[in-house]
């Protein structure tokens, strides 16, 4: 069979990989609850308050492969793998470097020098990416990968500084080690929460005051102000209902 003769057309469905980024509160958990039959894979205790099911609290790496091998493995009914959260995900890649090396701060980890960031990167998120892709096409799981959020510092060549919302990842001042870039890249779609706050200015004229934040929204795309991305076109704000926000997401990822 030749190469050529393999090549298909036309849209291939599959389960999404997607991930989420926003500050505590804004309702994560809830929202990746209603995900076809989720099973949260707990790295901190944030569903307690929600009836779902959930792995006992996970503080090692090789619980999370464990876990992920099961999924594949065993026989179950769930559709969806929610990680709460990535931003322990990644404290426990780190544990787990430095018991490898016994050093204690990833800091010291392959040498030192920022080596052991490279390291987390280049052996252990590649091989979680991997592992989602595995569960999706072997086992038609979806992944959601939940994660707080940080407001970083942005230098631009053609604005002055400002502040972006963006994952509480690991980046290095280089931007040679970015676990960020790396998990949105690989995912379908990924999104951000947050309200509608504005800015005004004070009655002195000399003072930026916030205004509204009273609707909580879901964006799926690129801005200034938060890191986003989507493949299906989703280019306006999603309202964050409690109990529509997901179904809400999924009407605009297919709006067939």
């Amino acid at each position: 069979m030749s190469f050529l003769s393999q090549v298909t057309t036309g849209k291939v469905k599959k389960p999404p990989i997607i991930g989420v980024h926003a500050k505590p509160g804004m309702g994560k958990s809830t929202w990746a609850s209603h995900a076809p039959k989720p099973l949260f894979v707990q790295l901190e205790e944030g569903t307690n308050s929600l009836d779902v099911a959930r792995t006992p609290l996970l503080k090692d790496w090789s619980d999370v492969v464990a876990t992920m091998g099961a999924l594949i493995t065993e026989e179950h009914d769930y559709k969806t793998v929610v990680f709460d959260t990535i931003d322990m995900l990644e404290m426990s890649i780190w544990k787990c470097i430095c018991e490898r090396e016994n050093v204690k701060s990833i800091e010291l980890a392959s040498g030192g020098y920022g080596k052991g960031y490279k390291a987390a990167l280049e052996e252990y998120w590649t091989r979680f990416i991997e592992g989602c892709r595995v569960m999706r096409d072997k086992r038609n799981i979806g992944t959601i990968m939940l994660c707080h959020s940080v407001d970083r510092e942005v230098t631009s060549a053609s604005a002055e500084t400002y502040l972006r919302s963006e994952p509480k990842l690991f980046a290095s001042s280089s931007g040679k080690v970015d676990v960020a870039d790396y998990l949105i890249g690989q995912c379908d779609a990924w999104g951000y929460f947050g309200t509608d706050i504005r800015t005004v200015d004070s009655a002195d004229k000399e003072r930026k005051l916030a205004k509204g934040g009273t609707n909580f929204l879901q964006h799926w795309y690129p801005a200034a102000a938060h890191l986003a991305k989507n493949r299906y076109g989703i280019t306006q704000p999603i309202t964050l209902d409690i109990n529509t926000g997901f179904a809400d997401f999924c009407a605009a990822m297919n709006p067939e």
